[in-house]
């Protein structure tokens, strides 16, 4: 009876802690909105209703008339009839499944190593922890967020290369998971960059493998029909992401973002030491790296090939560049991570007798069953979506001020980038200067981002500016307080608080004009209004 008791407490556990791990992430999806959400949703309902992606910009009156290519125009569709159904409820469940079969992926692909066993369950549930902490530390990007697509499709190549010539066959299906993929997240271009790279390194496999320099890695053979074969796959995945509304002008578009201006402006893009830091990632990263250097030095690094660990050191590089490639860090890292998880395990010797095991088996599948209980009671099972943000991160007052004043809606409306995507979706009939969809849009010889810099430096003509727009309303953020700084951060960067803080020349400007007003202020936004 002991021994039932203990093998059922160790079947239930691994099943516990993944409805855990689903619990945590739809409460951290309540938790969170990202700021573009609301022209998504706006852009999916105007689809649904015209029955056509949209080729013309009429958002802004800056960009009014301009062409426009929404290369997540399918995806934008699907959100606003998931939306128009179930409200955000059916949203964040959508979002869930999504992270659901990424985490499948990435867990498959983890047991397709031979140094792996799905039998042992020490070892499932270390390689578990692995991923906790990995999705823990990619909070800020798991929710409502589009990026989460292209997330999933990465997991599906990565679980693919991971043994060729075990899923040969499935690697048939890549034209048509490319053709899907371009018609719902532009991210399909790091999805071929990769498969173009797999196809060069199964080329080369044959002639770098003897080459002292990759003798510590395990290389694969490939052969000449395999690389034929993986060569057609490309270029038939290549041609099937031009099955979409704008055909080559999808790659157009895109190539717009050669401009990495907006890089340098919003926050998920910036690197890892802009601050404020995000402690999560860098301990993720830190972690990282201390296993990469033990499985290089003492571990069985041959069970993993040259591929492998390109990708995982790809990842690591650009998820220090750029805080928007860490989740793509933790799923190619993972494998790697888990054989010195699996070392551990091996050369562990347990000094507990079986009862003790069975009583740590049973004890943490009531403890961790009983948390999941709490995360599922204590999740706000009547939110109201964008709504249950205002005043917080996005200004509803605001907007229903205007709202109330009829007068205004023909008047221009200078907005804050951040807010630009609520803006579109909670008022709809305000054209705005500015949203999140194209930031690198060319604009006046230079992109939109800059143009609206432009209203946040110091060197500027304000008055000048305003003009040329004619600009009569202009709803921005209160000015917040300096930003809060560790001593060892202070320490390490050599900075203060104030030398942090960001000022914002337009709002001075605004304050001491005789030309502009206050006509709404509350704690978290302002609207000045021109002077007639």
């Amino acid at each position: 009876m002991t021994n039932k008791i203990y093998k059922l407490s160790i079947a239930l556990l691994p099943w516990v802690l993944f409805f855990v791990l689903a619990i945590f992430l739809l409460r951290n999806s309540f938790s969170y909105s990202d700021s573009d959400l609301g022209w998504h949703l706006r852009v999916g309902a105007e689809i649904a209703a015209s029955g056509q992606a949209p080729t013309i910009d009429h958002y802004n009156y800056t960009l009014s008339g301009q062409g426009w290519v929404d290369h997540e125009w399918l995806l934008n569709y699907g959100l606003a009839l998931i939306f128009s159904q179930t409200s955000f409820w059916g949203l964040h469940l959508f979002f869930l499944f999504i992270i659901a079969v990424t985490i499948f992926f990435v867990w498959r692909r983890i047991f397709n190593f031979s140094l792996f066993s799905k039998s042992d369950p020490a070892l499932s549930i270390g390689i578990f922890a692995c991923l906790a902490l990995g999705l823990f530390a990619s909070r800020p990007h798991l929710g409502l967020r589009v990026q989460e697509i292209g997330l999933m499709f990465l997991s599906i190549l990565f679980f693919l290369f991971s043994h060729f010539s075990r899923y040969r066959p499935w690697f048939l299906s890549l034209p048509l998971i490319f053709m899907l993929w371009a018609n719902l997240h532009g991210s399909f271009l790091l999805g071929l960059s990769l498969l173009f790279a797999y196809c060069l390194y199964a080329c080369l496999a044959g002639f770098i493998k003897n080459w002292p320099i990759f003798r510590k890695f395990a290389i694969s053979a490939f052969s000449k029909k395999d690389c034929l074969f993986l060569v057609l796959i490309f270029i038939f995945s290549l041609l099937a992401t031009l099955v979409n509304p704008y055909g080559l002008g999808l790659y157009s578009f895109l190539g717009s973002y050669a401009n990495t201006l907006y890089m340098t402006y919003i926050h998920e893009w910036q690197s890892q030491f802009i601050l404020p830091l995000y402690y999560p990632q860098l301990y993720y990263l830190a972690l990282a790296a201390a296993f990469f250097l033990y499985l290089w030095s003492f571990g069985k690094r041959l069970s993993f090939s040259l591929w492998d660990w390109a990708l995982a050191i790809l990842f690591f590089i650009m998820a220090f560049r750029s805080r928007r490639h860490f989740p793509i860090f933790v799923i190619a890292s993972l494998p790697l991570m888990s054989a010195v998880v699996q070392e551990f395990i091996n050369n562990f010797s347990w000094p507990f007798k079986k009862i003790w095991l069975l009583r740590l088996g049973v004890a943490g599948l009531l403890i961790v069953g009983g948390y999941a209980l709490w995360l599922g009671f204590s999740l706000p099972w009547r939110q109201d979506g964008i709504r249950d943000f205002c005043g917080k991160k996005y200004p509803c007052a605001a907007v229903s001020y205007l709202q109330s004043r009829p007068e205004t809606s023909s008047w221009r409306l200078f907005n804050e980038y951040n807010w630009g995507g609520f803006l579109l979706f909670a008022y709809p009939e305000k054209e705005l200067f500015i949203d999140g969809r194209m930031p690198q849009a060319p604009y006046r010889g230079r992109t939109i981002l800059e143009e609206y810099l432009a209203f946040r430096s110091p060197d500027s003509d304000f008055n000048f500016l305003l003009s040329d727009y004619d600009i009569r309303l202009v709803l921005i953020k209160q000015i917040r307080p300096p930003l809060s700084l560790r001593e060892s951060e202070k320490l390490f960067f050599q900075v203060t608080e104030q030398e942090l803080t960001v000022d914002n020349p337009l709002y001075s400007y605004l304050s001491q004009s005789p030309d502009w007003r206050v006509v709404f202020s509350d704690n978290l936004s302002i609207i000045y209004e021109r002077v007639q």
